[in-house]
């Protein structure tokens, strides 16, 4: 018997409460020859009662692992990929939803495209009314700027931004994702590096349609307004992404010069410099306009509620 085509990675931490959903649909996709790797990092609520229950109901292709301590989602992701036997890797987050036709369109486009190493889809966010809003906004942009249907680059865009979203939304093949350094202690935008690390090396496509529902609430990664901290933490990253990327970049003078763009972009992170942030600002308003309303938008629309 030959072994799954996909890989699903669920990685899980106190997420009780929305597990069953996320579940049931990886469990109920058309195509079916898949295998799920839970990993359990550590939760101190009804989670493994949860997983158990799911697992005997199809233990074929389900399997859990359980971290005794919380190791965080990055470590969770390799002993989930580690166990992994598929050559390409799907992941869902644990309070998503996929929608039934997922991995079939999404395989689909690898099948017929061996040059194409990820393949994401737009998405639906839900939840909390404001995040939903701005979400939506922010994929309704993203669609504009990104054509679907095609083999395409998108290095330039991920270093300035991550237009996938999420973990939840892609399907890459594993051995792009073997050669992508580990980000180390920074814990945000995870998705990010991986992705931007992965486009340096194979092409993307993007399919039209809307096959995943992506929850927003208070308690997730995409929730809560640009505080300066949010900010600097940005810096911070794009700092990392940045210096991998040259680590790495040779004499290739088109890469040098994207790379260049991208350190430009960290000006207008770092509030503390008012001069970079005036000299980018007059030789790109765009990209200052778009980062001023991501701002203005993201502290209307993703306030957290008052204790």
């Amino acid at each position: 018997m030959s072994g799954p085509a996909v890989s699903v990675l669920l990685a899980t931490y106190n997420y009780e409460r929305y597990l069953d959903g996320a579940i049931a649909s990886v469990l109920a996709q058309t195509r079916g020859d898949l295998e799920l790797i839970v990993v359990d990092d550590g939760s101190s609520d009804g989670t493994p009662a949860v997983l158990e229950r799911w697992r005997r109901r199809d233990p074929v292709r389900m399997r859990v692992i359980r971290h005794e301590v919380n190791r965080g989602l990055q470590t969770a992701l390799e002993t989930a990929l580690a166990a992994a036997r598929a050559p390409v890797i799907a992941y869902i987050e644990a309070d998503d939803v996929w929608e039934a036709r997922n991995l079939e369109i999404k395989m689909r486009v690898l099948d017929e495209h061996p040059e194409v190493g990820v393949v994401y889809a737009r998405y639906r966010p839900f939840g909390r009314p404001g995040g939903v809003v701005y979400w939506t906004l922010y994929e309704w942009a993203n669609a504009l700027s990104v054509p679907s249907g095609r083999a395409l680059s998108l290095w330039p865009q991920l270093l300035q931004r991550n237009p996938v979203a999420s973990f939840t939304h892609f399907i890459v093949r594993r051995r792009w994702l073997e050669r992508v350094p580990r980000l180390g202690c920074h814990r945000s935008n995870l998705d990010w590096w991986v992705l931007a690390h992965v486009s340096a090396e194979t092409l993307f496509w993007r399919v039209p349609g809307r096959l995943t529902r992506w929850r927003i609430h208070e308690h997730s990664a995409a929730y809560g307004p640009m505080t300066l901290r949010r900010i600097l933490k940005l810096k911070v990253f794009l700092d990392r992404l940045c210096a991998s990327f040259e680590r790495g970049a040779g004499s290739d003078r088109i890469e040098r010069e994207r790379l260049r763009a991208a350190r430009a972009l960290q000006r207008i992170a770092d509030a503390r410099d008012s001069a970079a942030l005036a000299l980018y600002a007059a030789v790109r308003p765009v990209a200052t306009l778009r980062f001023a309303a991501h701002v203005v938008l993201r502290n209307l629309l993703l306030r957290r509620r008052a204790a």
